[in-house]
């Protein structure tokens, strides 16, 4: 690596992002036009990315997105690529439409992709001869229109494999009638990184112009392909500069692309390459959720530095040796691609990831402390009984907070020191049950303790509430008793509801199982936190949970809870 540093690694390396004409062909995506214009916008102001590939003679919606941005947004236009083919066999350049459609696009870079391997010209019905006569027409005649011409060897290893001379000549074909780039296409994604290497140091002995990499990811190799290519053209003599094709986030057809999200941390942090500003590599989380979400995709939990997961820890001797030295199990700082260190309880957890967690709640308590092990014997207890705290951090606050308080009473002490709930009915009337017009009528009510601080009288609320189903209506019932005393608690949206089985208990099967109810909730600051109920009856987890999230948020606005007689 280190002698590739006699040239500037912005010379040696650059991207290429091909997610709106590769990624679109996953199975699911469907962007309009303004969710084109949104991915492109986000990758050239956040990551900086120098090429942006659009399918203009295919796809009408990029030709109105082209249009649409020279109007809107000229400055844009230099980092668009337009991508087609090479003239079909009885066409000549004046016309054919592919090949028009690079002219009509009035992008500045065009792409080209051809065949390399000879076995696929009986697809075309083309002569190997004839293959070549296209690359050089379409080549040659996009640049008497001036235009910077990149040539997309596709299935190129595979045909170098089958046919090396004939391969080789597609490229010579391309570099001699003047483009400026060749890319190595690893079509099929069968190619091994060994073979990759191989095989793109035996190139750059032939080929003078700068390479390219485009891989697939059918042996879940693409990036490690990606890589292979990047340092064989480190290691050459030469020191010839390559381009990274990839889609963000791995999208693309069959099993997917080079995933630029995992490659970008990778060229960036690992090779000391600088392939974009060093500043705007902690947009890389934000981007790719973003893409996922314009996408309607979940993101992936464990996706290399940018998944939820990719800096967890949940072991108690793995976060312990982090407490002592993070590299001891992170590879790098998750606050340079944008992602965040986080710290799960759980029953496999120990001492230390008890003091983490207090730590990151402002509460102060020693590793000495004997509470810490009736802290980490409760946790053990809730979990057997279906509680997991992973996303419900704002519970295991309490539960802490609680234990500090009373060790008796531990979560439920807020719970029942700023408001007690006697008891609570849900109803659900549902009728015409098997026609089309369904009808449903859900009813909460509540009797509800809750002590005037001011006066120190403790006052009893009975409130009744409709809702569109259990949870809404006791969330509204419940609100109406407590509003009046905590005015913030109007300020609480529920974002998410999640049930699971949890099956903690083996005598509890089938619908007589335990679920774990799982609640997001927002307030007007926009902080978000997650809270948790277990039971086997879904309301009553329900129920706790919502409570839960009440009573973080009077914790969150630091108001007091009252001291009971």
């Amino acid at each position: 690596m280190e002698k590739a540093k006699t040239k500037s690694d912005k010379e040696q390396v650059s991207l290429y992002d091909s997610t709106l004409r590769d990624g679109v062909q996953m199975s699911g995506i469907d962007f309009s036009r303004q969710d084109k214009y949104n991915i492109i916008k986000n990758l050239i102001e956040e990551l900086s990315i120098p090429h942006i590939e659009l399918y203009p003679f295919s796809n009408p919606k990029d030709r109105e997105l082209i249009r649409y941005i020279k109007e809107k947004k000229p400055g844009f236009m230099k980092f668009l690529v337009a991508f087609g083919s090479t003239r079909k066999v009885k066409n000549t350049c004046v016309n054919d439409k592919n090949i028009q459609g690079f002219l009509d696009s009035e992008l500045k870079t065009c792409t080209i992709v051809g065949k390399s391997n000879d076995f696929h010209l009986q697809f075309i019905k083309a002569t190997p001869e004839e293959n070549l006569q296209m690359i050089e027409d379409s080549v040659g005649y996009l640049k008497e229109y001036q235009k910077t011409v990149f040539f997309d060897a596709e299935h190129f290893f595979d045909g170098y494999k089958a046919n090396k001379d004939y391969a080789l000549n597609t490229l010579k074909t391309a570099e001699r009638t003047g483009a400026e780039r060749v890319i190595l296409c690893d079509t099929n994604g069968g190619t091994l990184p060994h073979e990759i290497y191989n095989i793109t140091k035996e190139v750059l002995d032939k080929i003078k112009i700068p390479l390219g990499i485009h891989t697939h990811n059918d042996c879940g190799l693409a990036d490690a392909n990606s890589i292979a290519a990047v340092q064989a053209c480190c290691d050459h003599v030469s020191k010839r500069a390559i381009q990274v094709q990839g889609t963000i986030n791995g999208f693309g057809e069959r099993a997917g692309n080079a995933n630029l999200i995992t490659l970008i941390p990778v060229l960036a942090l690992k090779m000391n390459h600088n392939i974009i500003p060093k500043e705007k590599l902690t947009n890389l989380t934000s981007i790719s959720n973003l893409i996922y979400e314009i996408s309607n995709k979940v993101p992936p939990l464990n996706a290399p530095f940018v998944g939820y997961n990719a800096f967890t820890h949940k072991g108690g001797m793995h976060i312990a040796s982090i407490a002592k030295n993070l590299s001891s199990y992170e590879q790098i700082d998750p606050d340079l691609i944008g992602n965040k260190r986080r710290v799960i309880i759980s029953e496999m957890s120990g001492k230390s990831a008890i003091l983490h967690k207090c730590k990151k709640f402002g509460i102060d308590i020693k590793k000495d402390d004997p509470l810490l092990g009736d802290i980490l014997k409760l946790l053990k207890q809730k979990e057997s009984h279906g509680y997991s705290y992973d996303g419900a951090e704002a519970s295991f606050e309490i539960l802490i907070r609680g234990m500090l308080n009373d060790p008796i009473q531990a979560a439920a002490f807020y719970r029942t020191h700023y408001f007690e709930v006697d008891y609570f009915r849900v109803i659900t009337d549902v009728r015409n049950v098997f026609n089309d017009n369904l009808e449903i009528f859900t009813d909460a009510n509540i009797r509800t303790l809750v002590k005037d601080v001011e006066n120190g009288n403790e006052s009893e609320y009975h409130t009744a509430a409709a809702g569109v189903g259990p949870v809404n209506a006791l969330d509204i019932a419940l609100r109406k008793a407590l509003i009046h005393f905590y005015p913030v608690l109007k300020d609480i949206d529920l974002i998410d509801y999640k049930v699971r089985i949890s099956n903690a208990i083996e005598s509890e099967q089938g619908t007589a199982s335990r679920v774990r109810v799982l609640v997001e909730s927002r307030d007007e600051d926009g902080e978000v936190w997650g809270t948790i109920g277990s039971h086997v009856n879904i309301i009553v987890a329900s129920f706790v949970a919502l409570l839960d999230s009440y009573v973080f948020k009077l914790l969150k606005e630091k108001i007091e809870p009252y001291k009971k007689n």
